[in-house]
């Protein structure tokens, strides 16, 4: 989906300058995707939510793309637009179209608040009339770029929207209203919101007992021609009994809303109509589009640039460590690929905040003892100070007044006058260190103008800093080297799971109302955002608690016997049997610690059949021990059974078998120091599998107030004696308090 790139260029700045554009206007991400019918169209078009709500709440959808992904999707749109090169007639079909979305976005937003009548779901009414009428003729944009010259020619030969629907339907078989309410559908966008679409051309007496979106959306279109139409408040008295005065301060509301969002984003125009479409502009308009176009070039060729200079940059960060010399070289090989032949230095603000030292050089100046290089962060001390102190860049040193430490840099630098950039540091106006770059004194004017390269390449500097910094306190801490990878795991999972719960999702709507399978699926999807936030935990540090809720065990029992009688039980011959105390009491308990002591349970027991098996799932109240009444949840196989010598240090913390036999539990590993090393040598299921299972129960049962106990059973079965393993795992009926903080994840 393209854009105007007036609008790309106002959303490149406000990425880069934070929430503020350079003409000084405030904005932030959910504003300017609320209004921008391109930049919104493709986030849906790259969105796959299970809560359709979400679509029609900018501030959801960019919650959920996450800010790195909205910059990259705007970064790759300004490329595309820029390589492409739009004629001037799609420019200002584009922008057209554009303003007549936000007028209409905002007639049936104003327009839904007045008439909606007052309830819990109001809100969400509102977002979704405010959503058709900014996406209401979609489709004419998904004509144009399929058929572009084709349809731009019908655009300039349609004096109104009855030729052009006409035209439509005799060219393509379809008018854009259809076309719209299509694609929509294809997003996943509630059925009501692409009826408001496919219908807001009909005659009025065709929509008068339309759901309300549609006359909404009917409405607001009718209201968007500039002209006053006498027939305008017969309508909206009509459809919703709208008084005049009421009806006027919308249509005035909407058009100051358009103003507004045309002066912020530099939109020159002329006229909000796109009907028929304007064969030439204004001059000054023409020159303003000239001009947005070429900055959009220029910027997205820095962008291109700047992506070379920063693999270079990134290239001396070996294996999370900055190596002095390649950071130095480094430095050098981006500066002069996005400033020219300049050398450079890099001081780095000290923990207490009190002196800059150079930590690196450029190589033509290595040979300066760096460590002689440091500066007092007092203003008057140096040029370089004062711009870290106050957290602004300067491009021109002063004529005359110049420390000797500033004249020392100089020589240093090879040039007549250095450029100072402070790095963003850990929190706002804070810099972590500044960048002293030898731009020379003819050569400021040309640097200054590179705003955007200056920006991007200070702030990649800065985080490398800062990650320096990190990896220096870090170095001997085992445990940092891991943080990293985890995140990077923990992200790449999250990805797979997120589609797998999608064509659940898709499943879901295909089995239609079959009540057994969509309580399967659901429980699978709920298992899946389990699993989600088991990875999640990953990132948080050990001491943090999950929430105890009043459960139900027999339930919890009941959902994953079903699950895992339909999945790796029945592939395995395995089967599973329950026998639950209907009068069990229900607990205040951790549900995620349950399902994760359960699965392991019934998981490892499978995992030990060699050719299919039998397991038990007991529970049983009214237990009593030492004053405390518990339940019993019992898990029992007819499997191998587990060895005396190694059953009696089954729990034991480090516990290892001489011999080298082991139990055929534990097979889930933790990520948790204490518990991870527990049991870590005992498992006789080989491969992968590092024995832990038993251990981890063991020590969710007892962070739940419970207790778990293993004994090897003796048996006869088809005239031979057979062992098997049952464990018992006790919980307490009442509240345990602080005992419920779970600490420890098994996966």
């Amino acid at each position: 989906m393209p854009s105007l790139p007036e609008l790309l260029l106002c959303e490149l700045e406000t990425f880069q300058h934070g929430n503020t554009l350079e003409n000084g206007q405030n904005t932030d991400l959910e504003s300017l995707v609320a209004g921008d019918l391109f930049l919104y169209g493709r986030l849906l078009a790259s969105s796959a939510v299970a809560d359709n709500n979400a679509y029609y709440s900018p501030a959801r959808l960019v919650q959920q793309h996450g800010y790195d992904n909205l910059k990259m999707m705007v970064r790759q749109t300004a490329a595309a637009m820029s390589f492409s090169r739009p004629s001037a007639d799609q420019l200002r079909f584009m922008k057209q179209l554009y303003l007549q979305s936000l007028l209409t976005r905002s007639l049936a937003q104003q327009i839904a608040r007045d008439v909606l009548p007052e309830s819990k779901d109001k809100l969400r009414q509102v977002e979704q009339a405010a959503f058709c009428g900014l996406f209401l003729n979609i489709g004419a944009l998904t004509l144009e770029q399929g058929f572009s010259r084709q349809y731009l020619d019908m655009l300039r030969q349609s004096e109104n929207t009855s030729a052009l629907l006409m035209a439509e339907q005799k060219e393509f078989g379809i008018d854009h209203g259809a076309l719209g309410a299509a694609l929509l559908a294809s997003w996943g966008i509630d059925g009501r919101c692409c009826d408001a679409l496919r219908y807001h051309h009909l005659d009025i007496n065709q929509i008068l007992d339309a759901t309300p979106l549609v006359k909404i959306a009917w409405l607001a279109n009718q209201l968007t021609d500039e002209k006053e139409n006498p027939e305008a408040q017969v309508w909206a008295d009509t459809l919703f009994e709208l008084q005049e005065d009421s009806l006027v301060k919308i249509r005035e509301t909407a058009r100051a809303t358009v103003q507004n969002s045309s002066k912020s984003f530099n939109i020159a125009f002329s006229t909000t109509r796109y009907l028929p479409l304007p064969v030439t502009e204004e001059e000054h308009i023409l020159k303003q589009e000239k001009f947005a176009l070429k900055q959009l070039r220029l910027r997205s060729e820095a962008d291109n640039l700047f992506a070379l200079a920063k693999d270079s940059l990134f290239g001396a960060d070996e294996h999370g460590l900055l190596k002095p010399e390649k950071f130095g070289q480094a430095i050098s090989a981006s500066s002069r690929m996005l400033f020219g032949n300049c050398e450079s230095l890099l001081f780095v603000l000290s923990d207490d905040g009190k002196f800059l030292r150079c930590v690196t050089a450029t190589p033509a100046i290595e040979q300066v003892a760096l460590d002689q290089l440091v500066i007092r962060c007092e203003g008057d001390r140096s040029v370089v100070a004062r711009s870290c102190l106050h957290n602004e860049p300067v491009l021109r040193l002063p004529m005359a007044d110049l420390s000797v430490i500033d004249r020392q840099l100089l020589t240093l630098l090879g040039s007549d006058n250095y450029c100072c950039e402070p790095l963003p540091g850990f929190q706002v106006n804070s810099p972590c260190g500044v960048l002293v770059i030898g731009i020379p004194g003819a050569r400021v004017e040309s640097y200054k103008k590179q705003s955007y390269l200056r920006n991007d390449f200070c702030t990649a500097l800065g985080r490398m800093v800062i990650h320096r910094q990190e990896d220096r306190t870090e170095v001997d801490d085992v445990a940092a080297s891991y943080e990293r990878r985890i995140k990077e795991t923990i992200h790449e999972a999250n990805n797979p799971l997120g589609i797998i719960k999608n064509y659940l999702q898709l499943l879901s709507m295909k089995q239609g109302e079959d009540t057994k399978i969509q309580s399967e699926i659901s429980f699978i999807k709920s298992e899946i955002d389990r699993v989600s936030n088991i990875l999640e935990k990953l990132k948080e540090k050990p001491g943090g608690s999950d929430q105890a809720t009043t459960l139900n065990i027999n339930l919890v029992i009941r959902n994953l016997v079903s699950i895992f009688s339909g999945s790796f039980a029945a592939a395995e011959s395995i089967n599973i049997e329950t026998n639950l105390d209907p009068a069990l009491p229900e607990i205040n308990c951790n549900e995620n610690a349950v399902r994760q002591i359960i699965t392991n349970l019934v998981k490892n027991s499978a995992e030990a059949f060699e050719d299919g098996g039998t397991i038990l799932v007991k529970t049983a109240g009214n237990y009593y021990m030492n004053g405390t009444r518990y339940i019993q949840v019992i898990v029992k196989d007819n499997g191998p059974g587990i060895a005396a010598n190694i059953l009696k240090k089954l729990f034991l913390p480090d516990a290892e078998n001489s011999n080298g036999n082991s139990p055929h539990h534990l097979n889930v590993s933790s990520g948790k120091n204490t518990v991870s090393n527990i049991s870590s040598n005992i498992s006789t299921k080989g491969g992968s599998h590092t024995g832990s299972g038993l251990s981890i129960v063991h020590s969710l049962a007892k962070e739940l107030g419970g207790q778990v106990s293993c004994q090897t059973t003796r048996f006869q079965e088809t005239g031979q004696d057979s062992h098997g393993t049952e464990i018992t795992v006790l919980l307490p009926v009442s509240s345990v308090g602080d005992s419920n903080t779970i600490s420890g994840d098994l996966h």
